[in-house]
């Protein structure tokens, strides 16, 4: 019966979240937007432009009707599949915006990242941007932006040919900035976070080669070109036990 009865409030419960936490959010938004239209139209009565507002709207709805035409001889030249891909998209960024307007959302989003800690022993986090450590430290792990824990795992290092290109690239600059500008040409590559600190990476992220494409990039700048090229890893290797450095 104890089982049955808890059973019973968790469906409870269960249904509560699912439907009034979005009518929740459906409620605030609309008071929100009334608020703002509320106050839109007290500026425009103490500024004296709310006798003008009929020729405006006038206006507006003109250009609207207009601007409907227009779309509507555009779309007689657009595929199926674009006139799909149109609406998806639409659909999609309507989601986006309930989704960041929804009732209790910052609320849920600290009790998961809780919860998640407390059932893992203190050694997962939820989040698609950093990566939980040891002692609480974070990393940057974000798949947008290079894969950096592939670059600390030594996994996705430089091909010849994008070493070639970009060390080109840097030669154009410096002699762009040196010879036409008369402005000395440094190039510096600061490394990683996890590259300094890697004790406070998570056991579960082994290191295959220890080279990181920061690294790699400075030996091929140092072997093959003479730009001033700097990869500071030693120096901050030195002083990071004396300052904090990320």
């Amino acid at each position: 019966m104890i089982k049955k009865d808890r059973n019973g409030w968790i469906a409870v419960v269960f249904l509560v979240y699912i439907f009034i936490i979005p009518i929740r959010t459906i409620v605030g938004w609309n008071s929100q937007d009334d608020v703002v239209i509320t106050n839109a139209e007290a500026v425009l009565t103490g500024n004296g432009t709310a006798a003008e507002q009929t020729d405006i709207t006038l206006l507006v709805e003109n250009v609207s009707e207009s601007e409907s035409a227009d779309e509507a001889q555009r779309e007689d030249g657009r595929t199926v599949t674009e006139k799909w891909q149109e609406t998806f998209l639409q659909m999609q960024e309507r989601l986006n915006v309930f989704t960041e307007k929804l009732f209790l959302r910052n609320a849920f989003i600290s009790l998961n990242s809780e919860l998640t800690r407390a059932l893992t022993g203190g050694t997962y986090m939820e989040s698609t941007q950093v990566l939980l450590g040891k002692e609480d430290w974070l990393f940057y792990k974000t798949q947008n932006d290079g894969y950096p824990v592939y670059d600390y795992m030594g996994i996705n290092h430089f091909t010849e040919e994008e070493l070639a290109a970009m060390a080109d690239n840097l030669i154009l600059a410096r002699d762009y900035f040196e010879k036409e500008k008369g402005i000395s040409f440094v190039a510096v590559t600061i490394p990683n976070k996890e590259i300094i600190y890697e004790e406070y990476m998570p056991d579960t992220i082994a290191r295959v080669n220890s080279v990181s494409r920061g690294e790699q990039f400075a030996r091929y700048m140092n072997e093959h070109t003479d730009v001033k090229y700097v990869y500071p890893k030693n120096v901050f290797l030195q002083y990071k036990e004396d300052y904090p450095l990320f």
